[in-house]
C-alpha cells in the first residue's frame, strides 16, 4: 500500500495547503472560532487537528522525516524570488540541516556554503536541492513511501511542463534517528555526488 501526502496548488498560486489522506485541508495551527461561530466550529477544528496529529503520528518515519522538511521549506517554491523572510533549505546552519539530513551529506552542504561565502561565487551547487530547479516552482506535490521502507519518493508538477519531477530519498539511521543520505535526481546524478569533495 503506497501512503501519500499532497501539496496543491490553490488557484492564487500563493500559498500552498497541506492535504492529509484523502487531500483533507488540515492546518497544525487550527483558528479559533470567533464567539459568534460557537462551539460546533471549535468541536470542527479540535477534531480535525488531532486527526492531523494523528495521522503524522501513524506516519512511517521515512514518510514523515521527508514529509516534515517539505512542510518547512514549502515557501521557497512558492514566494516570489527577493521575499527573504527565512533562510532557505541550503542557508540553513549545520545543526539545522541536521535535523533532516544525515551528518556527512550535512557536512557536505555546509563545506558549500562556506566556500560560496569565501569566494562569492557558485561552488559545486547551482540550484534549489528540494526543487532540482535554479528557480523553483511546483505544484501538486506529493510525497510518497515505496516498497523499500529506507526510500521516499517525491513527486511535483511544474507549469508550463507535461512531465512531473521525481526525487528519490535515500535515508539511513544515524545515532540522531532516520535522516535523508541522499537525493536522486531525474539527470541520475545524486546530491552526495554533486557536493562530494
Amino acid at each position: 500500500m503506497t501512503s501519500s501526502i499532497c501539496l496543491h496548488k490553490t488557484t492564487a498560486w500563493a500559498t500552498l495547503v497541506l492535504a492529509v489522506a484523502a487531500c483533507l485541508a488540515l492546518s497544525a495551527h487550527a483558528a479559533e472560532p470567533t464567539p459568534s461561530q460557537g462551539t460546533a466550529t471549535k468541536s470542527t477544528a479540535e477534531h480535525k487537528l488531532r486527526y492531523a496529529k494523528h495521522y503524522r503520528h501513524n506516519l512511517a518515519p521515512g514518510l514523515a522525516l521527508v514529509t516534515d522538511l517539505y512542510r518547512e521549506f514549502a515557501w521557497e517554491a512558492v514566494l516570489a524570488p527577493g521575499n527573504d523572510h527565512e533562510l532557505s533549505f541550503v542557508e540553513q546552519p549545520r545543526n539545522a540541516l541536521q535535523r533532516y539530513l544525515s551528518p556527512v551529506l550535512a557536512r557536505r552542504l555546509d563545506a558549500d556554503r562556506t566556500c560560496v561565502r569565501a569566494t562569492g561565487d557558485i561552488c559545486q551547487i547551482n540550484f534549489a536541492p528540494l526543487w532540482y530547479s535554479q528557480d523553483p516552482v511546483a505544484y501538486d506535490l506529493r510525497v510518497q513511501a515505496t516498497d523499500d521502507p529506507d526510500l521516499v519518493r517525491v513527486q511535483f508538477e511544474r507549469p508550463g511542463s507535461n512531465t512531473p519531477v521525481v526525487l528519490h530519498f535515500e535515508l539511513v539511521r544515524t545515532g540522531l534517528g532516520l535522516r535523508i543520505d541522499d537525493i536522486r535526481y531525474p539527470d541520475g546524478m545524486t546530491l552526495r555526488d554533486i557536493l562530494a569533495p
